[in-house]
């Protein structure tokens, strides 16, 4: 008979990890029972992560439905409120999607009716490429605060929060960033007609096409630059709340 010492340990659904996500964090995620300490240590997180990203990326007029929904979450991590209440927040974090983006389109200038009033050209598109923009920063903010509420009754939802709150934060960096950088739009339009004269496989296409595909290249680098900046922000946060034990 071997000995139990040297036998390898069986690893359960619960222990297993992923590995995209840091360690203490995704542990207590799928190793805590609901009401727990680790469960209402992660909501907490959660929650701190989700506000954080809110008031990044609503307005003040716009955000206090979503920072309420928030507040439940607390407040049952406290054992001061009510799933029912929870759900509640929740219903109408969801039903303010589309409010919730176009006020904020409103706020920055853009209204979300008449975006057929910027032309075809580069600078129309641009336009609308902010205002598209702006509005998923809005939406990835309140998926990380419906992620949080989720989170109550099914602990993995956690683990959509950081991802979550990096991809909003790129769509605001970028949308209000880059989108808007009148240097990065004429760099579009020099590396456009560049090609266009001197490469074959560029010519095939028109001066407007190549302008617009660029365009979409230069911002999609901005974008994945500034998700993986923030998904380290994110990281570190939870690692410090979440220590890993066994490297500690």
């Amino acid at each position: 008979m071997s000995d139990p010492r040297r036998r390898l340990k069986i690893v359960g659904p619960r222990d297993e990890l992923s590995g995209k996500f840091p360690r203490g964090f995704e542990s207590a995620v799928r190793s805590c029972s609901t009401g727990d300490e680790k469960h209402r240590a992660v909501v907490f997180a959660c929650s701190a992560l989700a506000a954080e990203i809110v008031r990044r990326c609503q307005p003040p007029s716009v955000a206090p439905v979503a920072l309420t929904a928030l507040e439940e979450a607390n407040k049952w991590a406290k054992g001061e409120g009510d799933l029912a209440g929870v759900r509640r927040a929740r219903h109408a974090v969801f039903e303010s999607l589309g409010p919730a983006i176009e006020k904020t389109a409103r706020t920055l200038g853009h209204d979300p009716e008449r975006l057929d009033v910027f032309g075809a050209d580069i600078d129309g598109h641009v336009e609308r490429l902010i205002a598209r923009y702006v509005g998923l920063a809005v939406h990835y903010s309140l998926a990380t605060v419906t992620a949080t509420c989720d989170s109550i009754t099914e602990p993995a939802q956690a683990l959509e929060v950081a991802r979550c709150f990096s991809a909003a934060m790129a769509y605001r960096n970028v949308g209000l960033g880059p989108c808007r950088d009148k240097t990065l739009h004429q760099a579009g339009r020099d590396q456009s007609r560049w090609e266009h004269d001197h490469l074959s496989t560029s010519a095939v296409h028109s001066v407007q096409s190549l302008e617009l595909q660029l365009i979409h290249e230069y911002l999609g680098v901005h974008w994945k630059n500034n998700v993986d900046a923030h998904r380290v922000y994110a990281e570190q946060f939870l690692q410090w709340v979440f220590p890993d034990r066994e490297q500690s």
